[in-house]
């Protein structure tokens, strides 16, 4: 339903024709199943409940190649009156960061009479920075090692090269840099992680 994925259209909590109801109104399980426009990493789903609330006791989430994973499962404490305030109606889930895009949503219901969802919400997991490494270089004959690379998040992130230490931010050379002597040899490759998220391997000179 790609009416349920887009900004709630119900301000209040009541019966509307802008919200998803089941079929019919009975007591059996339902569902609701959405795709989102933009498949993302996820840590989190909102759903609007604008009709009967806390209805909802299961969740799958669905990766792009139509996959399915069960998020949660419990009771629903999500509660909505008329004198709505803005936490009102909203069943909130968090969850550790998922390792596949999230492409859509199943949200199971159970209720005596008719539950209405006006919106669903997935919340995306914070992109990670790119990282370059710029060079990469040994020279044997003076046991130096030395690293650059650049951030997209630059300077505000903290890049560190695997096994050694913390570069340093050159600001009038646009780019962090490591440097240490004498040092032995560190192999084929090396790895730059940063405290945005991302990182980078390449070979090593010599």
């Amino acid at each position: 339903m790609a009416q349920a994925t887009g900004v709630p259209a119900t301000v209040g909590c009541y019966g509307s024709y802008d919200a998803w109801a089941p079929a019919e109104d009975a007591t059996g399980d339902e569902w609701l199943e959405v795709f989102f426009e933009v498949p993302v990493k996820a840590t989190g789903l909102d759903v609007y409940e604008t009709y009967g609330a806390g209805f909802i006791y299961k969740v799958d989430l669905i990766d792009t190649d139509g996959n399915y994973y069960n998020i949660w499962e419990g009771t629903d404490t999500t509660a909505c009156t008329e004198e709505t305030t803005d936490s009102y109606g909203w069943f909130t889930l968090n969850f550790p960061e998922t390792d596949y895009e999230v492409a859509g949503a199943i949200i199971h219901t159970q209720k005596d009479g008719y539950e209405e969802i006006d919106a669903v919400g997935i919340k995306a997991a914070a992109a990670n920075d790119v990282v370059t490494i710029t060079k990469a270089e040994y020279k044997a004959d003076k046991d130096e090692f030395k690293v650059e690379a650049t951030s997209s998040d630059q300077p505000s992130v903290t890049l560190t090269v695997v096994g050694y230490g913390t570069m340093t931010w050159k600001a009038k050379k646009n780019k962090y840099e490591y440097k240490a002597k004498p040092v032995a040899d560190p192999g084929a490759t090396v790895t730059v992680t940063s405290s945005g998220g991302g990182q980078d391997t390449t070979a090593v000179k010599h």
